[in-house]
């Protein structure tokens, strides 16, 4: 909170790597966009302002190709008609 306040009018984002056990804690610290890992469930933050960003698992890239659009649907499905998220890869590049 104090870091808000250090810099009033800065956009503060954070990452969520396997934290799914930690979106409680992390919510009320109030940051503008939550990074996640494929791991966590978006649809912990239905009722969060903040904008999250990735959960897609780069894995999946490894695998056959008739893999990745099951994973980018289930991504979507669990934001449960959520907009504002940033749709990405999960952390890292393989």
């Amino acid at each position: 909170v104090r870091i808000r306040e250090r810099l009033a009018g800065a956009k503060l984002a954070y990452f969520l790597r396997s934290g799914g056990d930690l979106v409680d804690r992390v919510l009320p610290v109030g940051f503008d966009v939550i990074g996640v890992s494929a791991d966590v469930d978006l649809g912990r933050f239905s009722a969060a302002g903040a904008v999250t960003q990735g959960n897609v698992d780069n894995q999946v890239l490894l695998g056959p190709i008739d893999g990745i659009a099951p994973a980018v649907r289930a991504a979507h499905a669990s934001l449960r008609g959520r907009r504002n998220h940033i749709f990405n890869l999960g952390h890292g590049i393989l």
